[in-house]
């Protein structure tokens, strides 16, 4: 909540508790799969490093609040010890699974958040095409209030299909974070048919609007 009681959107999250969350987080998934907790530390760390790259040049470390540089050392050094138990290669696959879960998380992000809503074209870059295969630039636009079109199309069906159950509540203060969850529980969820298809995006939209 903000000091108004109004729900914060995730980008806006205070540092800390973000971090803490997401800590907790991937150490739950590395509890439950050393593979796919390794992707999830590299997303927690891209998060506050520009996406490893993808959003320009990972800002020197040292400039950051103590917050942020602390999660990012825990990230590597949880990082290390995964690729360590998994053995060699584990960084090259890891490097591919963090670039696609990228590109996933840029479509649902497109869908869902500000993309589609605001008729933006974004670009998605370095999404792997497959094992030494290289990568492509996708590009998102928007067709209508529920669908988007992918260019070039990266899937072997016709249209993707993305439902979604939404929860909405009235936007305005509320007395307590209790409120906000009693709000939500109380609320009767509704299916939104999100849907891709290819298109003629091209590549040359922004990039994904990330806050870190």
């Amino acid at each position: 909540m903000d000091d108004d009681g109004r729900p914060v959107d995730f980008p806006d999250v205070a540092r800390d508790l973000h971090a803490a969350f997401y800590e907790d987080g991937i150490a739950d998934v590395c509890a439950d799969d050393a593979r796919a907790g390794l992707v999830c530390c590299l997303h927690g760390r891209g998060l506050y490093e520009k996406r490893l790259g993808l959003d320009g040049p990972i800002p020197d470390r040292e400039t950051r609040p103590a917050v942020e540089r602390a999660f990012i050392t825990r990230q590597l050094d949880r990082q290390r010890a995964l690729e360590d138990a998994l053995g060699s290669g584990a960084d090259a696959w890891a490097q591919d699974a963090f670039f696609l879960l990228q590109a996933w998380d840029a479509l649902s992000l497109y869908l869902v958040w500000t993309g589609l809503r605001r008729g933006e074209p974004w670009s998605l870059a370095r999404v792997p095409r497959g094992p030494g295969a290289g990568a492509a630039t996708l590009g998102v636009a928007t067709v209508d209030a529920v669908t988007a079109a992918v260019d070039p199309w990266p899937f072997d069906v016709d249209v993707v299909d993305v439902p979604v159950d939404v929860v909405t509540v009235p936007a305005r203060p509320y007395p307590s974070s209790e409120a906000l969850t009693r709000e939500i529980a109380a609320s009767a969820p509704c299916r939104v048919a999100y849907r891709l298809v290819p298109g003629t995006a091209g590549a040359a939209g922004r990039r994904p609007p990330r806050h870190a």
